[in-house]
């Protein structure tokens, strides 16, 4: 009888140390985690393109979930190297799992961050979410001191309205933690998107209301245009550092 508190409080323990900040108390939502391994296909598809083609030196990647795989960001930043490395209904956490394949192998000068749609609609606690964005941020930089790192902020969507409060503590937490590290810019993208009224621009949108239309990321590429620049200007600057 005595046993079986220990053993709940070594479970206890053992969870608390396989998932560090995303032990989140139970009243904050569900924090069950998909399997990063589900994208396995995705980084055999970006394996084979970079064994068939040369990727550029110093380049901006663009890491995330749909928004960024949909995103012609070469177009959008033709003066840029730019490799995009978007999968479509990926989390935080998978690209902290990718991270070694997906971003720190191309050495980039800047990493351009989209994800917590689908994290929140996958019932991950805002903290959880913003937490996973930290690990990820803290995995690039210390293996890319010089590297800057742009989070991008979720953005709001009509589909998606019942989460709208938990996308804006998801961004308040990003923006937080991005006030405290000089090398991470936080931007918020939602912004452009909205009407006079506070709601999603539906010209901006494509038909499913989540996903962003041509003008839509024509709006992200404007706002983004001046201050990708910037950054990478800067990161540059330290190359030699």
């Amino acid at each position: 009888m005595k046993r079986k508190p220990l053993m709940r409080v070594c479970f206890v323990c053992m969870a608390v140390g396989v998932f560090g900040m995303n032990a989140i108390a139970a009243e904050e939502g569900s924090s069950h985690y998909p399997d990063p391994k589900r994208w396995s296909k995705d980084a055999e598809t970006f394996a084979q393109w970079d064994r068939k083609n040369s990727f550029p030196a110093d380049a901006v990647v663009f890491v995330g979930s749909s928004s960024i795989r949909y995103w012609p960001t070469a177009e959008g930043f033709g003066d840029l190297p730019v490799i995009n490395r978007g999968y479509g209904g990926s989390i935080m956490a998978d690209s902290i799992y990718y991270a070694d394949a997906f971003i720190l192998k191309y050495k980039p000068k800047v990493v351009v961050v989209y994800a917590g749609d689908n994290d929140c609609s996958g019932k991950l606690p805002p903290a959880s979410v913003a937490g996973d964005f930290e690990k990820l941020a803290d995995t690039i930089h210390e293996a890319l001191p010089n590297t800057e790192i742009i989070c991008l902020s979720v953005k709001r969507s009509d589909s998606r309205k019942h989460l709208w409060p938990q996308m804006e503590q998801v961004n308040k937490l990003y923006k937080k933690y991005a006030q405290t590290q000089s090398y991470i810019t936080y931007v918020d993208v939602d912004a452009v998107l909205l009407t006079e009224d506070g709601t999603p621009d539906p010209e901006l949108y494509l038909s499913d209301r989540l996903h962003l239309s041509e003008k839509g990321y024509a709006a992200w590429n404007r706002l983004l245009g001046p201050i990708l620049k910037d950054r990478y200007t800067l990161a540059m600057s330290k190359k030699d550092n």
